[in-house]
């Protein structure tokens, strides 16, 4: 299974803040096809997304940690 990361994990790898992050889900929607999982269970109305590592990695190319 790929290493799933939070969003806070995800801002600590890549040392970037909750606004870059943000603006990637709302205006990147390869980023967010690519990048992005969610892992809310069937029906529920909040969305728990996590982003495989080796996806963003590769997205954005740098290295997996």
């Amino acid at each position: 299974m790929p290493l799933l990361l939070t969003k806070a994990e995800l801002m600590k790898w890549l040392k970037v803040s909750d606004m870059w992050v943000r603006m990637r889900l709302a205006d990147d929607p390869e980023f967010v096809d690519r990048c992005v999982v969610d892992i809310a269970t069937p029906n529920s109305g909040r969305r728990k997304l996590r982003f495989p590592a080796a996806a963003v990695a590769a997205y954005l190319g740098v290295p997996a940690p």
